[in-house]
């Protein structure tokens, strides 16, 4: 038979081990701050700072439903950080393959700082205006929603964009940088369409939802320093809407863009999925090549290549300047394909000599204003030169 002493050590043993919450379920338990070996935690004014060690660590940053803040789900600091008190959570991996992340399940969480340091680092933000620096090694970076400012650092990294992450400024940094810009699985009703365009290095995207009576721009993203981009609009194993994406120009940092526009078909015209591209303002050679199966690759428009799949529409423009545009190579069914000289009206600016050849498709070529050659290639095609001495070939 136990003590009275006896019976008493058993029954407070646990609750000393945590801090009780008492809600409409009742009696719920949440570990106190059990810091993993190396790893401190430290509390100064309004920041809340994490370190970990040079091993490999896995740290996520939590918060309760009410509020306090936690480090891989145990309480830190006895329950005196809380999303009321902290206004910035420093989280430094140090060396190693370290793992930072905050966990939103529970709420939003304060503005972030993370750093990764040496090794191959896995951080993903919260939907504050986080700042992330992935440091030497192949870090993989998701900034999620919020305004983040990221630097990848040094070696081969990959930062990830999805479907309201915010207005992004990203650096690439030493090495050979990717970026994943996903679509969005829950918004079927409408076309999701991305803007890309060129700034010197630099590249812009922006997300463009129609929304009744205008539009929205979801998503901005600044790009220096990436080599390959890939933009996967697929909205899951069958597409329920069509997606557009319309690149004028690419950054001098990027070599490759990959488009996947998804598997959308329609019968109706006006619902394709669309890809459309212009090129420089200077002398432009774009030629388009591809199959129906493997997609249909662009270049010559500017810096880089670009390789689209799922595009039942593909436009052509060559802007102002002497452009030889040829899709000629372009298989018979593989994409329509709309080709356009972009040069201006005679009122505005003499345009440009022009070589528009296309597919042995339906093709439509336009050589607006100047001495345009026209070649149809086969195919139901609408061939008009426009003002000048053209020569047209069916």
């Amino acid at each position: 038979m136990f003590s009275r002493r006896r019976i008493r050590r058993t029954v407070l043993g646990p609750l000393v081990a945590g801090t009780a919450m008492i809600g409409a379920a009742g009696l719920t338990a949440v570990p106190a701050h059990a810091a993993p070996a190396g790893v401190t935690v430290a509390l100064n004014g309004s920041v809340l700072t994490v370190t970990g060690d040079a091993g490999n660590n896995g740290l996520v940053v939590g918060r309760t439903p009410a509020g306090t803040i936690t480090l891989n789900g145990a309480v830190v600091l006895g329950g005196t950080a809380t999303t009321a008190t902290v206004s910035l959570i420093h989280m430094d991996g140090g060396a190693g393959d370290d793992t930072l992340k905050f966990d939103e399940t529970n709420g939003v969480m304060p503005q972030g700082e993370f750093v990764g340091g040496d090794g191959r680092d896995k951080i993903t933000g919260g939907s504050g205006a986080d700042t992330i620096v992935g440091g030497p090694g192949n870090d993989r970076v998701v900034g999620g929603p919020g305004n983040d400012t990221v630097s990848l650092g040094a070696d081969t990294d990959e930062f990830t964009l999805n479907t309201g992450d915010g207005n992004d400024h990203l650096d690439g940094g030493a090495g050979t940088d990717g970026l994943i810009v996903n679509g969005s699985p829950t918004i079927p009703s409408f076309t999701e369409t991305v803007l890309v365009s060129a700034n010197g290095p630099r590249t812009t995207l922006r997300r463009v939802q129609p929304t009744a009576p205008s539009t929205v721009i979801q998503d901005v993203l600044d790009v220096g320093g990436v080599e390959q981009v890939k933009l996967n609009l697929a909205s899951g194993p069958t597409d329920a809407r069509p997606n557009s994406v319309s690149v004028a120009g690419l950054g001098t940092d990027i070599s490759v863009m990959r488009v996947n526009l998804g598997s959308f078909v329609s019968p109706n015209p006006g619902l394709r999925n669309t890809f459309n591209i212009s090129g420089t303002d200077g002398p432009d050679r774009i030629r388009i090549a591809g199959s129906a199966a493997k997609g249909v690759s662009v270049s010559g428009a500017g810096s880089g290549a670009v390789l689209v799949t799922g595009a039942q529409f593909f436009g052509v423009s060559g802007n102002a300047g002497d452009d030889v545009i040829d899709a000629g190579v372009l298989p018979a069914g593989t994409v329509e394909t709309l080709i356009e000289s972009g040069d201006a009206s005679p009122i505005l600016t003499p345009g440009g000599n022009d070589i528009l050849v296309g597919s042995p498709g339906n093709d439509e070529l336009f050589g607006g204003v100047g001495d345009d050659r026209l070649e149809g290639r086969g195919g139901n095609d609408i061939l008009d030169g426009g003002a000048g001495n053209n020569v047209i070939i069916p």
